[in-house]
């Protein structure tokens, strides 16, 4: 019971994502169709998750191998901006050290565009009002791990996270796939 009640307290300090909806179903993946590649973001760590041998870089070098494997365009900064709706996956990873020496820790990747706001307009410019939303995202993945164990679960949740990414991606790009 205290580790459940230790556990419950830590996932409000370390927190969650906000604006995490989407999930990964039919309707969502319908937002992956047609998209030309997805560019990276990982935000930075705090000091638990680097003190495993964590990094931003070598979670993005994670993410983009995993891509690329796939065939899946990673875009640049640059490509990103000018691609329609500006999608970028986003890495989510905290850690948090426990009394008892283990680490809880979420993981949640998402897919992020800009999406215009139907009705919303900008009286100034007359332009469609436009926001980044979350449009495609798989289940958080949380858990409480032994410190040796800690790194191998977060980075297995950062592959397992990335696969069902690039699964949804072909289910809605059939026709878009490379043949072997």
């Amino acid at each position: 019971m205290r580790t459940f009640v230790l556990a419950m307290a830590a996932v409000a300090a370390i927190g969650l994502p906000p604006g995490a909806s989407a999930e990964d179903s039919p309707a969502t993946r319908r937002s992956l169709r047609g998209l030309p590649g997805v560019g990276l973001y990982v935000h930075p760590l705090g000091a638990d998750a680097e003190a495993l041998g964590l990094s931003a870089d070598r979670l993005e070098r994670l993410l983009r191998a995993r891509l690329d494997a796939a065939d899946i365009p990673v875009l640049d900064a640059d490509e990103q901006q000018r691609t329609p709706g500006r999608p970028g996956l986003s890495l989510h990873v905290a850690a948090l050290r426990l009394e008892n020496g283990e680490l809880l820790y979420s993981v949640h990747l998402d897919l992020k565009q800009w999406v215009a706001l139907l009705g919303g307009m900008s009286a100034a410019l007359e332009t469609p009002l436009t926001a980044p939303a979350t449009t495609w995202s798989p289940d958080y993945r949380m858990g409480i791990s032994p410190s040796e164990d800690a790194l191998a679960d977060i980075m297995a949740a950062t592959r397992e996270m990335t696969d069902q990414f690039i699964g949804a991606y072909w289910r809605a790009n059939p026709l878009k796939r490379p043949i072997p």
